[in-house]
């Protein structure tokens, strides 16, 4: 099974070099049955809508 990745590095506001790094949260493991409903679900939304283009951020290449 694929472990999930995430290239997180938060930045936290107020330090004088710009910012902190700061803790990730850690990464959901769905399966791939839930995947798939997501997906589906995904796929009724009208073209362009926001929440597609903010999830296809977070895809895996």
């Amino acid at each position: 099974m694929r472990r999930p990745r995430s290239g997180c590095a938060a930045v936290l506001p107020g330090s004088s070099d710009g910012g902190e790094i700061g803790a990730c949260p850690p990464v959901v493991v769905y399966s791939h049955k839930y995947q798939a409903r997501a997906a589906e679900e995904l796929a009724f939304l009208s073209e362009g809508a926001a929440v597609v283009e903010m999830l296809s951020d977070y895809r895996y290449t």
